[in-house]
């Protein structure tokens, strides 16, 4: 507890093991506690473009995004993120504000996972915004998990990576663009290739 540095060395160990949304968040929030924003800001977006996690579950990891950015100046994205987790606090009942009764009829999961996926285009260019994006074609989508062929190398998502609200427009054979990220699965000992921030062309 409290020891960050040494926490930060075991976590990075154990995300090398385990790809999870958790151990993103919880190195980005070591991460800021050291006061190292840039890479508290990686990882926190890691950690919400993670398909992993139901979006309510994710409530503090987007209270430190929220925190995050404010250092940072970047106030729209504020207010997009204070949105949304008064949205879920107010829908999952864990607490009701002074504006519970008068937009009572807003609070529902459907809103607040719209306003998730809104801000998942948000996330992406955030945390890519140096990165161009690559050009595929979807090679096999099944339900809500997928394959997008690039230059020969297969790279794997799921629905909640994609961006723009075109879950329905998706197709095999569809050409996209996307961001490439990569780790390296100890467990499996072979690099694992995901695309996030997809979108149609």
């Amino acid at each position: 507890l409290c020891e960050f540095k040494e926490a930060i060395n075991y976590l990075l160990e154990a995300y090398q093991y385990l790809h999870n949304w958790n151990i993103e968040n919880e190195i980005a929030q070591c991460y800021f506690n050291l006061n190292h924003y840039n890479h508290a800001l990686k990882y926190a977006l890691d950690s919400a473009l993670n398909a992993d996690g139901a979006v309510h579950s994710k409530v503090h990891l987007y209270g430190l995004l929220e925190n995050i950015l404010e250092i940072k100046g970047l106030e729209t994205l504020v207010n997009k993120h204070r949105i949304l987790i008064r949205h879920i606090n107010n829908t999952e009942n864990q607490y009701c504000d002074e504006f519970l009764e008068s937009e009572k009829e807003n609070y529902t999961k459907e809103y607040y996972r719209n306003l998730e996926n809104d801000l998942r285009k948000d996330w992406s260019e955030l945390r890519y915004e140096n990165e161009e994006k690559s050009i595929g074609k979807i090679h096999n989508l099944l339900k809500t998990e997928g394959t997008i062929i690039c230059n020969g190398e297969i790279y794997s998502f799921e629905i909640k990576t994609v961006n723009n609200n075109i879950v329905n427009l998706l197709s095999n054979d569809m050409d996209v663009s996307f961001y490439k990220n990569e780790y390296y699965d100890k467990n499996k000992e072979k690099e694992i290739k995901i695309a996030v921030g997809i979108t149609l062309i």
